[in-house]
């Protein structure tokens, strides 16, 4: 027995130094709850846990060892707080129970907690190191890439790319950034040459313009010895160079005129117009009546018209002496007239009315076809009636909405500037109407006015 207990004895001596901490006690009890050993060796094997162990009377701690249950519990004590962690060896039947100060483990967790969050410090620290050092060198030649691609897009195409050794993402970066500034550079040249090419070309077309308007009479009054005539005309093309006409000649006391809308627009219905005009300042020295001036004119036109091209026109002869006016339609748009229109007797008298003077027969545009017989009109015509011939570009002159100006607000324009109206007047009243009508939508057709207001 003495033997036994001196065994026991440097058992518990051993135990004792495996305590984790300075004040920890480690006791190890039997199936009954005796001291197997204990720091107080009075106790081993003659007291157990239910009549000297401070925690004997928690009923939990002492279930939980008496069912052999591996676990950590608490209690209180005069010393604070106690933490016990009891576990059973199966085969023996012995359980190890530790009891520690609830203080002395929180001050170790405390330490671990700095010591670890130190370690984590150093941890992070050294891994955000690493981290910058491996994405600067990874982004480099993005950042690289970036001035580049800033510098592409100021015009700068001959900065140089980062070279990339590597087939990897960034070189094909590098290739397509290279094909881009390349495409640019090679756009950028195109457009230049383009735009100067542009630019010759609406040079060229501003002197063509000049030329195609000095064409057509510019200064009015053209005749300020003539009492008996009051003329104005416009003409503005939908494009640099039009397709429209208009021309007069005074002749002793007979006025010839004309009005004329090219087919089609622009550079071909521009050429077209200067010889329309051409031949009309040629054949009104010679022929004296509107249909046989139509009929030459018509002939010389459809002659070699490869390109199918025509002339609507209204030819026109005013006697100044007798106010007798012949009128020959070629597919023109009817005139309109500020009088009232006696179709019996062929006879207009200056009114505060406007009408569309229908009675012109109509024939066919010149240019289509040769030798066509054309048909003329004798109306005589009082002081003061005025004779407004256009172009389809103003009743057809449309908003921004696809809306016609029309005939009827064409009339209702000559209309409202009244009885006697002067031919400026009346031009300019139309040309301000056209123009509230547009909107600011774009002029889809040239627009061209000739007023004539006969005085007598």
């Amino acid at each position: 027995m003495l033997q036994c207990g001196l065994g026991l004895n440097a058992v518990a001596d051993d135990i004792q130094m495996l305590n984790p901490y300075p004040s920890s006690v480690i006791t190890v009890v039997d199936r009954q709850l005796h001291y197997i050993t204990h720091s107080n060796r009075d106790y081993i094997m003659k007291e157990s846990l239910t009549s000297k162990a401070d925690y004997a009377a928690d009923t939990t701690i002492m279930n939980s060892i008496k069912l052999h249950r591996r676990s950590v519990e608490s209690y209180d004590s005069d010393h604070g707080t106690m933490y016990i962690y009891h576990a059973t060896e199966k085969k023996t039947g012995w359980t190890v129970i530790l009891q520690v100060p609830g203080e002395e483990m929180m001050d170790n967790f405390y330490d671990l907690f700095i010591a670890l969050t130190l370690i984590m410090i150093v941890c992070v620290t050294g891994l955000i190191s690493v981290s910058w050092f491996l994405i600067s060198r990874m982004t480099r030649p993005l950042e690289n890439f970036g001035k580049a691609a800033r510098q592409i897009s100021h015009g700068d195409f001959n900065v140089q790319l980062p070279v990339i050794t590597e087939h990897n993402e960034l070189y094909d970066l590098r290739q397509a950034l290279a094909s881009m500034k390349q495409s640019l550079d090679q756009y950028i040249h195109d457009l230049e040459t383009t735009m100067k090419s542009k630019a010759a070309i609406e040079n060229e077309l501003n002197v063509a313009r000049n030329i195609q308007m000095s064409m057509v009479p510019n200064i009015f009054p053209p005749y300020p010895d003539r009492k008996e005539i009051d003329i104005h005309a416009s003409l503005t093309p939908a494009k640099a160079v039009g397709g429209d006409l208009y021309d007069f000649y005074l002749d002793g006391d007979d006025l010839y005129f004309c009005i004329g809308d090219v087919s089609g627009k622009g550079v071909p219905a521009s050429l077209f117009m200067a010889i329309t005009h051409s031949l009309f300042q040629n054949i009104v020295l010679r022929e004296k009546t509107p249909a046989k001036i139509a009929m030459a004119l018509n002939n010389a036109l459809a002659q070699d018209n490869e390109e199918s091209m025509f002339v609507t026109m209204i030819i026109g002869k005013l006697n100044l002496a007798t106010g007798t006016f012949t009128g020959c339609n070629c597919g023109h748009n009817a005139p309109v007239t500020n009088g009232d229109l006696d179709r019996k007797a062929m006879h207009v008298t200056p009114s505060a009315e406007a009408h569309y003077m229908s009675m012109l027969p109509t024939n066919i545009p010149v240019g289509i076809m040769e030798d066509f017989e054309y048909e003329e009109v004798t109306i005589s015509v009082e002081e003061d009636v005025a004779l407004l011939l256009y172009t389809d570009g103003v009743n057809e002159a449309k908003n921004k909405d696809k809306v016609l100006y029309g005939n009827d607000r064409l009339s209702e324009c000559v209309k409202s500037c009244g009885k006697g109206a002067g031919a400026k007047t009346i031009v300019n009243a139309i040309e301000d109407d056209v123009s509230r009508h547009a909107q600011g939508a774009e002029q889809s057709d040239d627009i061209t006015i000739l007023c004539l207001r006969y005085k007598k």
